[in-house]
């Protein structure tokens, strides 16, 4: 339940096909999957490769809340699909609630996330070839018990 105004959340829907975002956009929030499957896909030289399966319990576009580079992949609705819309705003609410040991270990967290994720930025954006095995995958979680409690 919502403490005051700041913690509603905006919930989204898709239509099967819908895109939630495109590759090379600039993100400004992330997404939690609340009901259906997303896909993920990248173009490469007008071919689509899928990434994976985006279900229920998964967050995507998590880099945006933390860094302004363009988005890797396109998500689209496999299935229709719900997600709730997490904003700058809203991940700085929750934040200012939560304890400053955690606030602490995230801002490190955070840091290093954007240390490392410059070089492979400039590979994915100059030449995706670059990967030895292929583009990154995503990964779904298995446990999914705490989505439906939001």
């Amino acid at each position: 339940m919502a403490k005051n105004k700041r913690d509603f959340l905006t919930r989204k829907g898709l239509k099967k096909g819908e895109i939630l975002f495109r590759e090379g956009e600039t993100g400004r929030q992330a997404y939690l999957v609340q009901q259906g499957t997303l896909q993920a896909v990248v173009n490469e030289s007008g071919k689509t490769i899928e990434l994976g399966k985006i279900g229920p319990g998964d967050i995507i576009g998590e880099m945006a809340l933390i860094q302004d580079s363009p988005r890797s992949a396109t998500v689209l609705a496999e299935t229709e699909a719900y997600v709730i819309v997490i904003s700058p705003q809203l991940m700085k609410n929750k934040l200012e609630d939560a304890d400053p040991t955690i606030k602490a270990i995230l801002d490190r967290m955070t840091s290093i996330i954007k240390e490392e994720n410059e070089p492979l930025q400039q590979l994915l954006y100059h030449d995706k070839r670059q990967f030895p095995s292929g583009y990154p995958k995503c990964h779904s979680r298995t446990d999914n018990s705490e989505v439906n409690q939001i």
